[in-house]
């Protein structure tokens, strides 16, 4: 591995680091023991890089170019972010509603049951279709007719006839609770994408990198 470049990085699918090579797993070296390779990568990736300097971590992590592509984030040479899974917040959610149940309390003025009425006895000739202001439902209307006529104008006399069924209370609805029902579990969302491990490795000894 002699023609390899110190501070050179590769992939492997043996599980060791071969001669001259260290598996790329951020150790501390003191730079007497390697000047060359702190030389071009300084404390880049840890130590005070002065007395000391790391190599790059390199486990458990994906390698990303450094600099930034057309419409990309920038990302400084050493860099190193990101985590396996996040926890969303509501900042997260897409703008959603939720359905709201109303469970009513209380009913007001204490009256008593309300029934509601029509009047009976009311001319034919005086119910209308629709409805006008002050008008009373009336059911004196013969069946008939694409639309029958039970409603009497405002002021119409007749006899009071309960409607079977239909009551309310006096006062109505005082107050009550509204309860919405939640959801979820807090699971973090995983960030991985589809993986293979293999052991990374960084050159140590071998040639030293002249640039252009």
């Amino acid at each position: 591995m002699a023609d390899a470049y110190i501070g050179q990085i590769m992939q492997v699918a043996f599980n060791f680091a071969p001669i001259d090579w260290a598996v790329a797993a951020g150790q501390m070296f003191n730079v007497s023991q390697n000047q060359a390779l702190f030389s071009l990568i300084g404390g880049t990736f840890g130590g005070d890089g002065r007395a000391t300097f790391q190599l790059p971590n390199l486990q458990s992590r994906v390698i990303i170019g450094a600099g930034q592509g057309p419409g990309l984030s920038n990302y400084a040479w050493g860099a190193h972010a990101g985590v396996e899974r996040v926890a969303l917040n509501q900042s997260n959610l897409p703008a959603h509603s939720h359905t709201a149940a109303f469970t009513p309390t209380g009913g007001g003025g204490g009256g008593g049951a309300t029934v509601v009425q029509a009047l009976s006895g009311v001319p034919v000739a005086s119910l209308t279709t629709a409805p006008a202001a002050g008008s009373i439902l009336a059911n004196t209307a013969p069946i008939g007719g694409s639309q029958p006529k039970i409603y009497a104008p405002a002021g119409s006399s007749g006899t009071p006839v309960n409607l079977g069924g239909v009551s309310g209370g006096s006062g109505g609805i005082t107050g009550g609770t509204v309860q919405i029902g939640n959801t979820g579990n807090n699971v973090p969302v995983e960030t991985l994408p589809p993986y293979l491990a293999l052991r990374t490795n960084i050159c140590l000894t071998g040639l030293y990198p002249m640039q252009d």
